[in-house]
């Protein structure tokens, strides 16, 4: 699994910050979604996926209408050698996606 393509892949996507993120460190709050979603890349590239399943499911709670989510949990599921259940989330976020793209509400 190529983690630098799915970086480009991320920007190329126009995957960009939350509102109001660029303040989290001074404001001690909790870490947006794509913290969490930054995250899990991260733990990937250093080969810690449950620390990355862990971050992609946060940023699932806290990015909801977000298939990226699913897609970064896909990826940690699939390092943990859980194949079956990074296929389950890989077709969810598709779905999810698609009805997104087709204008319906999710």
């Amino acid at each position: 699994m190529d983690l630098t393509a799915v970086h480009d892949i991320l920007l190329k996507t126009g995957y960009k910050e939350e509102k109001g993120a660029e303040n989290e460190v001074a404001m001690m709050s909790a870490p947006s979604g794509t913290v969490f979603v930054r995250r899990v890349l991260s733990y990937l590239i250093i080969g810690q996926p449950e620390l990355a399943l862990r971050d992609a499911m946060q940023a699932q709670v806290c990015l909801p209408d977000c298939p990226t989510a699913f897609y970064m949990q896909a990826l940690a599921l699939s390092k943990l050698g859980m194949e079956t259940d990074a296929q389950d989330m890989l077709n969810d976020g598709a779905s999810f996606e698609a009805k997104k793209q087709n204008g319906w509400r999710v």
